[in-house]
């Protein structure tokens, strides 16, 4: 398979970004990141997935299971991932630290947001309506305003929602808590 390079110590390793893998069938896995490969379907809303490991959590998404717990506040997360970065919160650890202003941020992904504040850059377009974003991820949720679709289901009374935020903010009065 094109893109695929094993190491003398039996690591794999992608041509396209030398990120490496312990296993061959992982760095496959992996080449569908570049070559946008998609072949696993939800069943709920058609979403096409690269993995079986990305099915299995999206779909989480739509029953709102909750597998992986917080020890310290009882918190309950979808992913184990989440509940790891989560646990910054107790330790209080700000790993990340921008380079302009020393600001700490405990999430990488909140000090990349961050670091547009002094750049400015959105480099992420909408084709219909030429809004600009930081992130791609939010140009694709903003397309739903365009299209219409509401890909996340309520389990218990159907209503259907944009985002998964929304869904997550409309369980609460299922639930009988405050959002």
């Amino acid at each position: 398979m094109q893109g695929l390079e094993a190491h003398s110590n039996r690591r794999f390793s992608c041509k396209v970004c030398s990120k490496h893998f312990p296993q061959s069938s992982q760095l496959k896995s992996h080449m569908r990141v570049h070559t946008a490969e998609r072949p696993l379907s939800c069943e709920v809303c058609k979403k096409q997935l690269s993995s079986s490991s990305n099915l299995k959590k999206h779909v989480r998404m739509h029953t709102g299971e909750r597998a992986f717990s917080c020890n310290e506040c009882g918190k309950k997360f979808a992913q184990s991932g989440n509940l790891k970065t989560h646990m910054l919160v107790h330790t209080g650890e700000r790993r990340y630290s921008c380079e302009v202003c020393n600001k700490q941020f405990r999430y990488s992904s909140v000090l990349k947001k961050h670091v547009c504040t002094h750049t400015g850059e959105r480099a992420f377009s909408c084709k219909v309506c030429s809004k600009l974003f930081i992130q791609s991820c939010h140009v694709k949720s903003h397309m739903r305003v365009h299209t219409g679709e509401r890909s996340f289901c309520c389990e218990v009374c159907g209503m259907k929602f944009r985002q998964f935020r929304q869904l997550k903010t409309h369980m609460c009065t299922h639930m009988g808590e405050l959002p």
